[in-house]
This record gives structure tokens, sequence and C-alpha cells, in this order.
């Protein structure tokens, strides 16, 4: 493990703990082709993988290492984001999908209908199939059963547009023969007005959902045999189907996610998954339902931020730390040799994350802690993906004046308990500001152990040597108003050149919180904050916010009493975005503290 801070404790550079290797996402291999649109997986407890791509659909039949396209396939319309096959409801091996021929002679298009029995492994040409007048095609198809059986399907229309020629579904079908001969379903949109889409879910048949933008919504609970409509106050543009409860469905309007228990009569607004990767109010997360478990939701951020939820989406737990790509709208829970895979497409290839595997500590992001009861000191813990923690305890000394002492990492030694040594910093004296370049000697004092009862909530031990013990509850501090993320990166910056002090930058929502250690004129570990830093603009840095001091009232070491805070002066921290952190592009950073300015360059801190 690198830490590149010069100031840690020697120990934790002789044993850095257990966690080495950063927990992330498999990529798997890019078919042969010009482009993906979409995937899915296939068969019960294999590496069956399809694509949408260009020229040819394709098959991967050992988790995406060599791909084939497709016999008598090209890509064909049906949409960004649709699936190159429809996998039957509970029957994983029957797999249907769609091919189209052009006839340049004609003009015409011709779609065909093609049958597997076998996930994809040997097919049969069904039929070409025709829309009933006037739609133009067929898009996404809901099989019911095996062939030949129950099948809706999605009607396409010519809407016009900037070409002149733009395909969208319109409207539904319902087959009865597999595929063969179709009829409209009533109370659809008249082609040319509203855009539909089928519900999403691989797993759940029986009940069937609509988003139709400008109507509502349109359902079915008896596998496309009579349809209600429900009305909601938005444009639907995702829609998600519990695998084992077709009255449990999920929906993203409005640049919110909702969920309802009752087969859309009511809708409860669905907490944000996370406050620091919400980069847009639109499509900000995508749903994938977990196939065994119902109520098992996972939430997806377009920068592969991945959350689950065991309460039909009533709250969440983060699984990874931080998103370290950049995915699209599609994501799918996948049963792949025996184990349960989240599966998306990012612009590196397929992204595959193991769901199923034992975990080697709790994912809690970057953010402050504390006890609401006795406020006036924190904690502030910055992870890595690789869920190594670098914590700061923000604290009083027996005069009641602001220290520090710090966690450089450590290890989890179960799911939920962290421990690591307690350390302590000091430096020559001289004044506050001109501390930055002196090299700090570091004390090991004790141990601290960070216990977690969850994502929110737990309890920090700091064990002095020779000494007493602290144990204080906390719980994850609150500061943030829901909004769409701001640029900056949660994170712990220092410079490079100059050990031994550094900016914790917390951040929720558009709102950040700056915790700033360093060291008094006698060189002992001071800290100041900033608690309402923004971004002025709506997506441009640099982050400004006024600093404070803080003080409590003499009495026994660590402890808050009677907590005063006066302000010292402003900062300004000239962020970049979360690539240019992370390609190693220096931030700047400019102060003005009692009447003294400075600057110094910024780097995020490696652990």
């Amino acid at each position: 493990m690198r830490i590149a801070f010069a100031w840690v404790c020697a120990a934790f550079l002789a044993s850095p703990g257990v966690i080495a290797a950063p927990l992330g996402w498999d990529v798997l291999n890019f078919p042969p082709s010009s482009g993906m649109t979409s995937f899915q997986a296939a068969g019960e407890g294999t590496s069956i993988l399809f694509v949408n791509s260009f020229p040819n659909a394709m098959r991967s039949s050992d988790g995406g290492a060599t791909w084939k396209a497709l016999p008598g396939s090209t890509s064909s319309y049906n949409g960004f984001g649709q699936p190159a096959v429809f996998p039957a409801a509970g029957q994983p091996n029957s797999v249907y999908r769609l091919t189209h021929v052009y006839d340049s002679g004609t003009f015409t298009d011709h779609q065909f209908l093609w049958f597997s029995s076998d996930a994809g492994e040997t097919w049969n040409q069904v039929s070409e199939i025709k829309a009933p007048a006037p739609y133009y095609g067929f898009g996404t198809l809901a099989p019911i059963g095996s062939q030949p059986g129950l099948v809706i399907a999605e009607l396409t229309a010519d809407r016009g547009g900037f070409t002149g020629y733009t395909i969208w579904p319109v409207a539904l079908a319902r087959s009865t023969d597999g595929g063969r001969t179709w009829a409209v379903i009533d109370g659809t949109s008249a082609p040319g007005i509203y855009y539909v889409g089928l519900s999403s879910s691989t797993y759940n048949r029986r009940g069937l959902y609509l988003a139709d933008n400008g109507k509502g919504i349109l359902r079915s609970l008896d596998s496309g045999a009579t349809w209600q409509s429900v009305t909601i106050a938005g444009n639907v543009d995702g829609l998600w189907v519990d695998a084992l409860n077709a009255s449990l469905v999920y929906a993203r309007w409005s640049g919110k996610l909702w969920a309802s228990d009752d087969a859309g009569l009511n809708w409860r607004e669905v907490p944000t998954p996370d406050y620091t990767d919400n980069s847009s109010d639109y499509n900000a997360f995508t749903l994938a339902v977990d196939p065994d478990q119902e109520g098992r939701v996972y939430a997806l951020s377009r920068s592969a931020g991945l959350f689950a939820s065991s309460d039909a989406a009533r709250s969440w737990q983060r699984v990874t730390v931080t998103g370290n790509y950049r995915v699209r709208t599609i994501a799918q829970v996948a049963r792949r040799n025996g184990k349960r895979s989240m599966l998306s497409i990012s612009d590196e290839g397929i992204l595959s994350r193991d769901l199923d595997a034992a975990p080697r500590g709790m994912a809690l992001g970057t953010d402050l802690w504390w006890n609401p009861a006795e406020s006036g000191w924190g904690l502030s813990i910055t992870q890595h993906e690789s869920l190594q923690m670098f914590a700061v305890w923000f604290t009083y000394d027996e005069l009641g004046k602001p220290t520090w002492r710090f966690i450089p990492g450590g290890q989890w030694v179960d799911a939920t308990t962290f421990v690591g040594q307690l350390c302590m910093s000091r430096k020559p004296p001289q004044s506050v500001l001109g501390s930055f370049g002196f090299p700090p000697t570091v004390t090991v004092v004790g141990t601290a152990t960070l216990k977690f009862t969850d994502g929110n909530n737990g309890s920090a031990e700091f064990a002095f040597t020779g000494g007493p013990s602290v144990r204080l509850p906390i719980q994850r501090m609150t500061f943030g108003a829901p909004a769409p993320q701001a640029p900056w990166p949660a994170d712990l910056y220092f410079n490079k050149s100059q050990p031994g002090w550094g900016l914790g930058v917390h951040q929720q929502y558009r709102n950040y919180f700056v915790t700033w250690f360093l060291y008094d004129e006698a060189g002992a570990p001071t800290w100041l904050f900033v608690p309402d830093a923004r971004i002025p603009t709506a997506s441009t840095p640099p982050i400004i916010g006024d600093v404070y001091r803080a003080s409590s009232a003499a009495g026994a070491a660590y402890a808050a009493r009677s907590v005063t805070v006066t302000k010292v002066g402003s900062i300004v921290v000239g962020a970049n975005s979360r690539e240019a952190v992370a390609q190693g592009i220096r931030s700047s950073f400019n102060y003005t503290i009692e009447g003294m300015n400075g600057g110094e360059d910024l780097d995020a801190m490696e652990f």
C-alpha cells in the first residue's frame, strides 16, 4: 500500500494492514465491433452474455473473453439500450431475439423473430413478423414463457424529427402464439404522440408496466391480459419491477427515484442513495432488481457508484466507496457461475461486480462524524476504494484549546470494526501560517477502534498508551440540502513538499465542510474549520467560505464544553474536476487568516 503522506506513524509503514488492492469492477472484454449499446445475461449459472453492437449483435459463452456474431443478425433499430435478446421470465435458457433486413429495392424493412432453447447456442427462425397498421415495427419484447407462448411487445412508429425519420416505441401489442400474430392492446397512446417504454424487468413478467411520457403509466398484473392506467406527476424515463412481487415497482421521473408498494396506485419518493455521487438530476441513478430476494434493489450512479437496499429502496447501504467509471444508464443483476453479479456498460467495456463476495469491511466514503449531543468536536474520515481509511479526530486539550490526533490507516479486523494506531504530530515553534514547510515529529500515542453498526452510526474508542480511554458514540453529520452534485470530489488534500498539515474536504450535494489541521505558534496541533463552504455558481469552482476557530471551556482533555467559535478569515480553493484530480493535476488553496494572506498548491492524498 502506498502512503504519500510523509508524516505517518512508523509502525503503520511497517504494517500497513490487510487491505492492499482496490475493490473495483472487473472489466470484461469489448466485443469486436464499432460500438455497444446494450447487454443481456442469459442462461442459468453460466457466463453467457449478449450485446447489441454495430454492425452485429454478439454472443459470448465465456464471460466476455471471446465473442461470436449471432446468425442472420445485424444490429437492428430497437433504440439505445435495446437488448439484443429477450429471455423468457423464469426460463433463462429460453431466449427470443429480433433481426431486420432492409430491402433497398422496395425501401422496406423486414423484421424476423428467432427463438433459442439453449441460451443462444442454436437458433430457429420463427417467422417474419409484421406490425399491425399503422405501426412501423417492433421494439422491446417481454416473453412470458417458452416458444410458442405469450409475448408482449413495443410497437414503433416514425415520429419524424430533425432528420425526418425517427423511430420510437409508441404502443403495445400482444401475441398468444409465440409472435406469429399480433393484436394491439387497447388504451396505449396513438402513433407519433408519446414515447412509451416497457418495463425492463428480466425476472417478473406477471407484472408489466409501460412508461408513457405524457400520459402516465399503463400496468398489467396478469401477464398482459388486462391493463389499467396509473396517473403520475411527471414524465417517466425508467421503470423496474421487483423480481418476486409484481406490485412492487420503481420508477424515475423529474430527476428523482420513486417506489410503489401497491402496483402504482400510490408512490413514495426514494431517498437519494448518495449525496456525493449524483452528477446530474437526469438519469443520475439507474436501478437493478435482485433476482432472489423481494425488496432488494441496487442503485448505480453514472460514475459506477453502487448502493444496495434490502427494504424496497427506503434506505441505502453503500457498496462502493467512490465511482471510478463512467457508465450508461443500463444495469442488471444476473446469476453468473452460481453467484450474483452486477453488470453495466462503460466506455471501457462491460463492467461486472461480484455481489456475493464476503465483505472485508464497510464502504463508508468520505464524511464528517460527530455526536450531536456533544457538539463542537468531530471525526473526519477519508476512505478510498480499497476500504483503507485516514481519520482525523478534532477535539480539545485540558485548557480548552483545539487540538487533533490522527489515524493514518489501519485494518478491518472484521466486517464492521476498523483498528489503527492513534498518532500525534508536532512542529517547531513558529508563526501559525509559517510552519507549513517544517517537517513534523510524529508520535504513536495509543490505539483507535472505530466500530460501525450501520453506514451512519457507530462508536469511536481512543485508548491512550498509559493513559485514559475515551469512548464516544458517532453518527454521520448531515449538513447538505439535496441537490445535484457539484464538481469537487470529497477527499484529503495536502502539499507533497510540505508534510504535516492538510485539508479535509467533505461534500454533501452542493455543500462543503472543510477541516484544516495545522499548528499553533508553539508547534502544537490546532485546527480551523469552514462549515458552509460553497461553489458560488452552478457548476464552476472555486470553493469559497469563511474560516472559524473553536475553543472549549477548560477541564478534562478530549471533551467539548461550552464551545465558542470565532471567525478568523476566509479561504478560496481552486477545485479541479474528479477526473483532473485522478490524473494528479494540482489544485490551488488561498487563504486570509487574521490579516495574513497566503497560498499553497494542493495534492490529493494517496493511500
